[in-house]
């Protein structure tokens, strides 16, 4: 009796260990390296050891897989025949003393599942880092004593996978691709651990290498270019109708004959005399293909020191232009600064073309026209817009009203920021016609 009291002990003792291991080998897998590295530097014990395991992890992991073999095994020749023997007399009784055994078997198997695999997994599962390590210390320790055999049996898997051209000595820890970064982050949103912003923002900034200049360009019938020609006097007409810090100078205003770009404060010293013309003051202007991705579009403002870039589609014409900005707000979302939130809510531009906010209302925009009545429904032009469109519209979207046509210049999200007008004035054709 009293040796099968020591074999119920050693059968505990064994399902403790094997999930001592189940815990080190989830954490080994789970810890990510800056995590451990910053425990390491507030002076966790055991961080400095978890950082360098996590460097070659597979001499662990090897070492585990064996001390979890060697504790199943150990629990089932040991823990089986101890339930057994101690089952034995009830069923005796019962005349079912053939069963003994398969419940002692099932017995063992329900205590290695529940307490010696799936209760470690499920509690390292969301604090790897920090069970890392608290666990590395002991962890060293137990595999030290099963190195030789740990080497014997790396030894003897290296030359079985030989054969079909793995090395198992040297394979590294794999980098996560981008597309498991957004799984990981929308995976994190759902269980509370990122506000949808943030997610929203990461997961955008991870997608830029997926979005081209011509998805988020300013496309070129909203580009508004200065006449490289024109006087001191006339620029500063031109500037004051303006809330642009960098504007596009070209011959004759013509967006295929672009010269330059205007930087504020070198007109600044243009109208203070300090200049001879304006063609002396502007800087070059950097041209690129539309089907370059803002990733690669970053990268070149970076390496020409720019945060304009004019792109230019494959007959050699302007297609349009893109800002740093732009590429910000694609992550971020609108940025109302205070220039640009300083604009008039209808501005005329010399074009003709009228360009107002998207929440403008149509009587708004006829008091600011001079009609004597508005001949569209009194509401939001974005609304109207969206209402024709039936879809969330996008930036270079058109339709056509009984005062003009208006095209979206500027969105916020799925929001519509800016529109412009062309009246039938101004000459332009309705669609179909």
């Amino acid at each position: 009796m009293e040796s099968d009291s020591w074999r119920l002990a050693g059968v505990f003792a064994l399902v403790l260990l094997n999930a001592f291991f189940v815990a080190a080998e989830y954490a080994l897998v789970g810890a990510r390296h800056g995590r451990v590295a910053a425990l390491a530097k507030k002076g966790a014990a055991g961080g400095k050891a978890a950082l360098k395991a996590l460097a070659n992890v597979n001499p662990y992991i090897a070492g585990i897989q064996l001390a979890i073999t060697m504790s199943g095994i150990g629990l089932g020749w040991l823990g089986e025949q101890a339930l057994a023997r101690m089952l034995e007399p009830f069923f005796d009784g019962l005349g079912l003393h053939f069963i003994s055994g398969a419940i002692a078997f099932l017995i063992v198997t329900f205590l290695l599942v529940v307490l010696g695999e799936l209760v470690p997994k499920y509690l390292v599962l969301r604090t790897a880092d920090k069970m890392l390590v608290r666990l590395i210390l002991p962890l060293n320790a137990i595999l030290f004593v099963l190195r030789p055999m740990t080497l014997l049996l790396e030894t003897a898997g290296y030359w079985a996978l030989r054969p079909f051209g793995i090395n198992i000595r040297n394979q590294e820890r794999q980098a996560i691709a981008k597309e498991e970064l957004v799984m990981i982050i929308q995976e994190s949103h759902s269980a509370g651990e990122f506000d949808r912003g943030h997610a929203r923002m990461v997961t955008k900034a991870l997608r830029l290498a997926d979005l081209q200049a011509d998805d988020v360009m300013i496309p070129r019938v909203d580009v508004v270019a200065v006449d490289a020609n024109l006087s001191t006097e006339e620029l500063a007409q031109q500037l004051a109708r303006q809330s642009h810090t960098r504007v596009v100078v070209a011959e004759g205003g013509d967006l295929d004959e672009i010269v330059g770009i205007l930087h504020l404060q070198d007109a600044v010293r243009l109208l203070a005399g300090r200049a001879k013309d304006l063609k002396s003051i502007v800087r070059p202007a950097v041209f690129v293909p539309p089907n370059l991705s803002l990733e690669r579009l970053v990268d070149r403002m970076q390496q020409e020191k720019t945060q304009m870039l004019i792109i230019r589609d494959e007959h050699g014409g302007t297609a349009g232009l893109l800002t740093l900005e732009d590429i910000v707000e694609e992550i971020f979302g609108e940025l109302d600064d205070q220039v640009e939130h300083a604009q008039p809510r209808i501005i005329t531009w010399d074009d003709g073309r009228i360009i107002m906010r998207g929440d403008v209302r149509t009587d708004e925009l006829a008091d600011y026209m001079h009609l004597d009545e508005n001949p569209l429904e009194r509401e939001a032009v974005s609304t109207i817009i969206m209402s024709e469109l039936d879809r969330v519209p996008r930036i270079g979207d058109s339709i056509d009203s009984a005062l003009g046509v208006f095209r979206v210049v500027n969105m916020s999200r799925q929001r519509i920021a800016r529109v412009a007008l062309t009246p039938w004035s101004q000459g332009v054709n309705r669609q179909g016609q």
